[in-house]
């Protein structure tokens, strides 16, 4: 989708055609739900694209939106709700900046920006569509969090993108899904950008309800830095799914830890084979888990018996145990 498509154009008066319609028909512009339900039929039913790889149904919302005062609204909502890549918000940058130039400095219209960017609820990147560029990267310096009414962010990244990770951690932020590329060892350069969103989201994303953070296999963690990891991870109150690489929070005291965040539902270890265990067994939780249901250890047997042996007495109506990482 091309960002140009996402934005409005100023213009004259006279560019915008003067449109009359019956009485009925003025009455129905102004029910909210039925222009929203017009508005999804414009966005999806026309799923064909371009030459440049902009949806037709997206084209025609960003027309609308010119010329509909009535829609204009509800299509720039649908038009900027999911990002699937950075052109819309780099193009809408190249807006605000100085004129004349492409600096986003002092004189940068960030009123505009934020008018867009406060729509985005979701980001879903993979990584051919993570680029990053310039003036993207300077916005992420000055605006944290980017997106703030971002709800949910699913992002398939490459090591360069782990970076960025932590400048979206919004107040509103519900959900995080992350995965990398392929199986990679998580080299020291890379670990922190991921301890730092987690920071973020400790710091910034009370409501956060589910974590994902899956595939990032890191052989050189200690005992110290996993533990401060689940300290933050615990912090997230309302956390109800929990999927993560054991070796990232793995400490004699994670099974403890866990026990007591009071909403969490659904759990999901995963472990390489040739994982070490923690330096001593983990800690017995006498209590707690009072909401969890739901029970994934895809690890070594040695492992699973180790967190077996560390739950408490609780309500779990599923398990699942595979000896295969990450679930098979």
């Amino acid at each position: 989708m091309s960002g140009q498509r996402f934005l409005l154009r100023k213009g004259p008066a006279s560019a915008y055609p003067s449109l009359s319609f019956p009485p009925a028909m003025h009455r129905l512009w102004h029910n909210l739900d039925v222009v929203a339900l017009i508005v999804d039929h414009i966005r999806d039913s026309i799923d064909y694209s371009d030459d440049h790889g902009d949806p037709t149904g997206h084209r025609s919302l960003a027309a609308l939106a010119r010329v509909c005062k009535a829609v204009s609204p509800v299509a720039l909502n649908s038009l900027w709700h999911e990002l699937t890549d950075f052109r819309p918000v780099h193009e809408l940058l190249r807006v605000i900046a100085t004129e004349g130039t492409s600096e986003l400095d002092g004189s940068a219209r960030w009123d505009i920006f934020d008018a867009y960017a406060s729509r985005v609820r979701a980001v879903r990147m993979n990584s051919f569509r993570d680029d990053v560029t310039s003036n993207v990267q300077a916005a992420l310096k000055q605006r944290t969090p980017l997106l703030p009414c971002l709800q949910a962010l699913s992002w398939v990244c490459r090591g360069t993108s782990l970076q960025y990770l932590p400048c979206f951690a919004s107040s509103m932020l519900d959900t995080v899904w992350l995965s990398p590329t392929s199986t990679w060892i998580l080299h020291d350069e890379l670990r922190p950008p991921l301890v730092d969103l987690l920071r973020g989201l400790s710091d910034n994303s009370p409501n956060l309800r589910e974590l994902s953070l899956i595939g990032f296999i890191m052989r050189t963690q200690t005992e110290s830095v996993a533990r401060d990891n689940l300290q933050q991870i615990a912090s997230l109150r309302a956390l109800s799914v929990l999927s993560i690489d054991l070796r990232f929070v793995i400490c004699p005291e994670m099974v403890q830890v866990l026990a007591d965040m009071p909403h969490l539902r659904s759990l999901y270890f995963s472990s390489l084979n040739e994982d070490p265990p923690p330096s001593r067994a983990f800690a017995v939780a006498r209590a707690g888990f009072d909401k969890l249901a739901c029970l994934t250890l895809a690890m070594s047997r040695g492992l699973t018996e180790m967190v077996l042996e560390a739950l408490p007495p609780c309500g779990v109506t599923y398990v699942r145990m595979s000896t295969i990482p990450h679930g098979g």
